[in-house]
């Protein structure tokens, strides 16, 4: 892993408090780094436009657009993350994770 991920990594993490942004479930070494608005569509590694999750939730972000875009954790081209917040913690969408 690249020095600059490995800081970006740990810098997200404990502003995050170690949690899960979808589950909030404690999470350790197995930490996603998510890009709210993707890097392709001008997506940047500040902290506004990054979210913590579990591998497993970071699929299910990717698989259920329409959900992670309701809680910020997918947000179109052309907005600014400072603008939308990200609605942390969520366990009522947590209960689909099992249905992935």
């Amino acid at each position: 892993m690249h020095h600059d991920d490995l800081m970006l990594r740990v810098t997200l993490h404990d502003d995050r408090a170690g949690r899960c942004d979808l589950c909030t479930v404690p999470i350790g070494r197995s930490a996603h780094v998510h890009h709210r608005l993707r890097r392709s569509a001008g997506g940047t590694d500040h902290l506004p436009n990054l979210a913590l999750l579990h591998p497993a939730c970071h699929e299910w972000v990717h698989a259920h657009p329409t959900e992670a875009t309701a809680c910020g954790l997918l947000i179109p081209r052309g907005t600014d993350p400072t603008r939308l917040p990200l609605i942390t913690h969520r366990p009522d969408l947590a209960y689909r994770l099992d249905t992935y």
